[in-house]
């Protein structure tokens, strides 16, 4: 798997070589570097891919994750609620965001996320709400 992501990336470089504005290769590029373990170049092309498409969701969620994974929790709280401004439907930003607002310490946030979610289908966000007052 590694040297199918490794290959992307230089498939990704050649696109932005020929095409500097396409946003989803980007995007693309950020998910394989992720998946390598670099984080900050995948922080680095999610948020290229938000400069040349601002409404793109996908791109602020996946930065969103990085973010976190890197311990920025404000950041990643910041991109998660973009995604659901710009997709009020995407149960796993909900899920994420949850997640995000319980470690800074807000509960209360964190389990209205967690219904939100669950109302869109997402089983782990039900399994989190056990430990939540009824609103």
């Amino acid at each position: 798997m590694r040297g199918d992501h490794e290959a992307a990336i230089r498939d990704y470089n050649q696109a932005l070589r020929l095409d500097p504005a396409y946003a989803e290769s980007y995007y693309n590029r950020g998910l394989a570097l992720d998946y390598l373990g670099d984080t900050e170049g995948a922080i680095r092309d999610y948020g290229e891919a938000i400069e040349l498409k601002p409404g793109f969701a996908d791109a602020y969620y996946s930065r969103g994750g990085a973010r976190a994974n890197a311990g920025d929790l404000r950041g990643a709280l910041e991109d998660f609620s973009a995604t659901l401004e710009i997709a009020p439907d995407h149960a796993r930003a909900y899920l994420r965001r949850g997640v995000v607002r319980g470690v800074l310490g807000d509960a209360s946030g964190a389990c209205s996320d967690w219904r939100a979610a669950a109302e869109r289908g997402s089983d782990v966000a039900a399994s989190r709400l056990v430990g939540c007052r009824d609103p």
